[in-house]
């Protein structure tokens, strides 16, 4: 059941609930947090990753345009008129329902928020096996 994914994400549940948080909907499990869960809150996802599932939605360039809309050659970015600018993910005030890559949410880019960000990534040198 969902209980299963509590040590992976951060995302509207009952513990929110409990400390009285005013939101639509609540996940049914309790992931320890009301607000944003510190970087090493929770244990890697199946595929290594932590902090993918809620904590913060994630700013992306992408405008607010249909899926079928065409791509820009060479990055795959969809350049529409518009101001709006695509967050993707869940973040800890939105329930299980939401907390996966294919969730999109428009936002104004120069407006700030406090459960949307950056993730802030590097490259890692692959590990050399020696058997």
């Amino acid at each position: 059941g969902p209980e299963l994914y509590a040590d992976v994400m951060n995302v509207a549940d009952q513990h929110a609930k409990a400390a009285g948080a005013n939101w639509n909907a609540f996940s049914p499990f309790d992931d320890g947090y009301t607000a944003p869960s510190p970087v090493d809150g929770k244990r890697a996802n199946p595929w290594g990753f932590v902090g993918m599932h809620g904590n913060m939605q994630e700013w992306c360039l992408d405008a607010l345009a249909s899926y079928l809309m065409r791509v820009r050659s060479g990055d795959g970015l969809r350049v529409a008129d518009g101001e709006k600018r695509m967050a993707r993910g869940a973040n800890f005030r939105l329930p299980l329902l939401y907390a996966r890559a294919s969730q999109r949410t428009p936002y104004n880019p120069a407006s700030s928020y406090g459960d949307v960000g950056l993730r802030v990534a590097r490259s890692l040198q692959p590990l050399v096996r020696r058997d």
